[in-house]
């Protein structure tokens, strides 16, 4: 499902056989047969029947419930102990309606032009992500409550960009609450799929002390995710060792139209919650 992926291969003199090689560091499908949270692992069974005790995960990964499911990740055992990174879920019901839901904004984006972005008074587009809990969240699901969203990837090093945006979710979701609005949502999506898997963004939530009653952060198939970028004006690209982008944040009313969006990595929160406040009012 995640096709645009890319790990590193290391290059060797002979030819590598197509099955896993101890010391081999693999994109993988297994099923979760079980978790132990407090330890941090995992027992997986492969494709081929093999079952593999004692696999690392993520602190973020550890808090999701993924017994039972199957997963897809990358499977490092170079060392002592495999690692099982960056995993995604592969069945469910709604991991399929999220595949449907995702490709007629992919046709979209397709045939959209580069200046052709969502602006106030349209409505955000239907698509389908991960949310930090490995659930998928639909986008007609905003349209049950105002909904603050903004765009981020974890691994940005640059102070006044991503780091900043996500300060100032948190401070305005603590905001509204002293300003008595109920039911807000607030949304981080990252446009670095290819890392921010949702124990990555589970991590990163708790890093920035965000209410998960409150917040969804969000990933998905890189695809759709790059739909979702061009249709509503975001560009993200590799340059350096990083991601160069620009920024934007969004309010939703309860329909889901855009009724203020603000370009820039300086957007105000003071501008958001008074539009949540006419909004309440």
């Amino acid at each position: 499902m995640f096709s645009g992926f890319r790990w590193l291969l290391v290059l060797a003199p002979l030819v590598l056989p197509t099955f896993l090689l101890a010391g081999s560091i693999e994109r993988v499908e297994a099923r979760v047969v079980a978790m132990d949270e407090e330890n941090q692992a995992v027992r997986l069974e492969l494709p081929s029947g093999e079952i593999v005790e004692g696999v690392r995960i993520s602190p973020g990964d550890a808090g999701i419930d993924y017994t039972g499911r199957k997963v897809q990740g990358t499977l490092n055992r170079r060392g002592e102990i495999p690692r099982l990174d960056t995993i995604y879920p592969l069945d469910g019901p709604r991991v399929q309606a999220m595949q449907r839901a995702n490709r007629g904004l992919i046709r979209e984006a397709a045939g959209r032009g580069r200046g052709e972005i969502l602006a106030r008074g349209d409505y955000w587009p239907e698509v389908a992500l991960f949310n930090e809990d490995g659930e998928v969240v639909f986008a007609r699901e905003f349209k049950q409550q105002p909904t603050v969203v903004a765009f981020i990837f974890t691994r940005c090093n640059m102070p006044n960009m991503c780091p900043a945006t996500s300060q100032r979710m948190v401070r305005l979701s603590r905001e509204v609450e002293e300003a008595g609005i109920d039911g807000v949502r607030f949304a981080l999506v990252s446009f670095d799929p290819e890392y921010d898997s949702p124990g990555i963004l589970r991590q990163y939530a708790d890093s920035y002390g965000m209410d998960r009653e409150q917040f969804d952060l969000l990933t998905g198939p890189p695809d759709a995710v790059d739909a979702l970028l061009r249709t509503v004006g975001i560009r993200a690209f590799a340059e350096d060792g990083t991601l160069n982008h620009n920024m934007a944040a969004f309010l939703l009313d309860d329909h889901g139209r855009i009724v203020l969006r603000e370009d820039g990595s300086l957007w105000s929160p003071e501008a958001m919650l008074q539009q949540l406040q006419r909004i309440e009012g």
